[in-house]
């Protein structure tokens, strides 16, 4: 029967599990293998650092204190008005995109969005608003006729010469 040295340690890998001999080092053997100390490691460091997710990211970016709720995130000033705009996903996954924030909570809240109805409007006809009571799902159609209905309509509102970018004839020296 062979003598074991009192320098050799057997143990149970605290990384993968396994059951390991080695030589004592100084402190306590607690990995089978350098890979699994370097593992642990960056797990450890992993967990130290670790992102908000998508969902945590989304509400620090919400003001809840009024009726509707606004986004104070990132804004795209486009032609139709300021939409509220996040982007989800880590920055080191391919996975990150920059979406609308109503269509992404939706998604989120809801599951996908059907073709069917592409549109996430709001009841509160307020762009920046994400509270999800205020928001529905509707086609194009329902969308133009919910704005008309509201009296947001431009191109009806102004016929003929009270339209904003008709020539008026006093305008051109000809009397009318």
């Amino acid at each position: 029967m062979q003598k074991q040295s009192k320098w050799i340690v057997s143990g149970v890998c605290q990384q993968c599990g396994a059951s390991f001999e080695r030589k004592q080092t100084v402190g306590k053997a607690r990995y089978c293998t350098r890979a699994c100390a370097n593992r642990a490691t960056r797990a450890a460091r992993g967990a130290a650092k670790k992102k908000a997710s998508d969902i945590d990211r989304f509400w620090s970016c919400v003001d809840k204190s009024g009726e509707c709720w606004r986004w104070l995130g990132q804004i795209a000033h486009t032609r139709d008005g300021d939409r509220a705009v996040f982007r989800s996903g880590s920055r080191t996954n391919s996975s990150r995109r920059l979406e609308h924030a109503t269509r992404w909570l939706w998604r989120y809240l809801f599951g996908a969005i059907p073709i069917t109805a592409p549109c996430i409007c709001h009841a509160c006809d307020n762009p920046l608003c994400v509270r999800p009571s205020h928001l529905w799902m509707g086609t194009t159609g329902e969308n133009n006729r919910d704005r008309c209905f509201k009296g947001r309509c431009q191109g009806t509102k102004h016929p003929g010469i009270s339209h904003g970018r008709a020539a008026i004839p006093t305008a051109r020296g000809i009397d009318p």
